[in-house]
């Protein structure tokens, strides 16, 4: 099996020693990742921290610069975040243990570290709530004299 990947013939593929150098290199610096860090919106720190990584990294795959170390983690990083999103939905109360999720990728303990600094997206919920089903009221009339059908208006009134 050639080492170059299908997608971008100019590049070889991450054998999973250069990859778990760039997990260990990566852990280490936590202004990337903490949110809770002092540093951690400080542009210029995380740009020092990329480099430092892609520097370590470097030893093993010397054609690597900043920009393809930071989005091979941010790769890694995603599917880290997919397979611990599959793990946390299983493991619910009254399952077995043959049951719950098993992640398949094989650094996945090795991302351990970023699991208490998850933070889902913002989202709406789009489901209407039992009181806004409550407080609607439908208008019904029928449409013209001899006809039988029928033209409702639903209103729905908001409490905000």
């Amino acid at each position: 099996m050639s080492n170059i990947s299908k997608a971008n013939n100019t590049k070889p593929r991450w054998s999973e020693v250069q990859v778990a150098a760039l997990i260990d290199a990566y852990k280490g610096e936590t202004c990337l990742y903490a949110t809770d860090s002092i540093n951690y919106h400080n542009k210029h720190l995380r740009g020092e921290a990329i480099d430092r990584i892609c520097q370590a990294v470097k030893r093993l795959r010397p054609t690597t610069d900043s920009k393809e170390c930071y989005a091979k983690f941010h790769n890694l990083r995603t599917e880290f975040n997919i397979e611990h999103t599959k793990l946390k939905a299983s493991q619910k109360s009254g399952v077995g243990t043959d049951d719950i999720y098993k992640p398949t990728k094989w650094y996945y303990n090795s991302l351990l570290f970023l699991a208490n600094y998850l933070q889902p997206r913002k989202s709406r919920n789009s489901l209407i709530s039992k009181r806004q089903k409550t407080d609607s009221h439908e208008v019904c009339m029928t449409m013209g004299f001899r006809s039988n059908k029928l033209l409702c208006f639903r209103h729905n009134y908001s409490h905000q």
